[in-house]
């Protein structure tokens, strides 16, 4: 109610006693109303309108309604940025509700939204990722439980790859990568890795080996190498003798034959092969020698063993 208005009902109620007094005495038992003008009272938000006129004899008023409540009209809310919002009735500014925020939902990266007053009031929930899973491509993935389309996918690493297998990752524990190439710098002397026999005149050989136990290609020496071992000297019947390699049948040496002494009439037997060989000296027979009894003899120069002695002949006697 505005001021004037006030003011005017003010004065009208002061008028209205002065003038009923003297009016009452001149009524009779039933007073016969003189009423005074109308004065209006505008509706709230929660009273009716009404009017009121008060009689200027008996200060009786009477009142009409003219116009129900309006009610409230609050219009949209206004957030006030600590997850609530309040509403203003567009009826009377100072009618005001304030309530929580509700509706919307929050998601992983993005607050909730106010359905009242569209305000963000709700921290997001943040993502919550499930296992890592394993792609199989080197690769592994996890997913945000809240919404599936969020997805995270990173490098496998950890663990360590050998030759013969591929690393693990430590994360998803599943194998990703290669395999490493095989070192061969390991020295396995044994049938395995062997690559040659020893010769009388070479060590054997072996491949060099990865510690997985992988063969490689290049090889290495080990051992002493066998030596020949001769057999003992055999003739060729042509004064020479060969001995043969029990180790390498294709290891052959071949000399002459030597020592033994050859004689007049029989040949030098070889030290060797223990066969004849060469030829005999014959004899050499030096000059006759008069034995003074009508014979003469001559002696072997080879050996003095070897005499011939003949009847002396030839001369003429006298």
């Amino acid at each position: 109610m505005s001021m004037k208005k006030r003011f005017a009902v003010a004065l009208l109620s002061v008028l209205t006693i002065v003038f009923g007094t003297i009016g009452f005495a001149s009524c009779d038992k039933e007073c016969l109303h003189k009423w005074g003008e109308w004065t209006t009272t505008e509706a709230t938000c929660t009273d009716d309108g009404v009017r009121t006129r008060i009689c200027t004899l008996c200060q009786e008023s009477e009142t009409e309604t003219i116009a129900t409540a309006l009610g409230h009209a609050y219009g949209e809310g206004t957030s006030n940025g600590d997850g609530t919002h309040t509403k203003t009735c567009a009826n009377d500014e100072t009618h005001t509700v304030t309530e929580d925020c509700t509706g919307g939902s929050s998601t992983c990266t993005e607050k909730g939204v106010c359905e009242v007053c569209n305000a963000e009031y709700v921290d997001s929930i943040g993502h919550d990722y499930g296992a890592w899973v394993a792609n199989n491509d080197g690769t592994h993935t996890k997913t945000c439980k809240n919404d599936a389309t969020h997805k995270v996918t990173e490098n496998c690493a950890g663990g360590t790859a050998t030759c013969t297998e591929k690393a693990v990752c430590s994360t998803c524990n599943v194998a990703y990568g290669s395999v490493l190439a095989h070192t061969y710098d390991q020295e396995v002397a044994t049938a395995d890795y062997k690559a040659t026999d020893a010769t009388c005149e070479a060590k054997a050989t072996y491949y060099y080996s990865c510690e997985c136990g992988a063969k490689g290609t290049e090889t290495f020496e080990n051992g002493a190498a066998l030596g020949h071992a001769y057999g003992a000297w055999v003739t060729n019947n042509d004064g020479t003798h060969t001995k043969t390699c029990g180790n390498d049948a294709t290891h052959k040496v071949t000399e002459n034959c030597a020592g033994g002494e050859a004689t007049c009439e029989e040949k030098a037997v070889c030290t060797g092969c223990n066969t004849a060989y060469g030829d005999v000296l014959g004899h050499a027979y030096g000059a006759w020698v008069s034995n003074g009894d009508g014979t003469h003899t001559k002696v072997c120069e080879n050996d003095a063993t070897h005499k011939v002695t003949e009847n002396c002949a030839g001369g003429t006697a006298t």
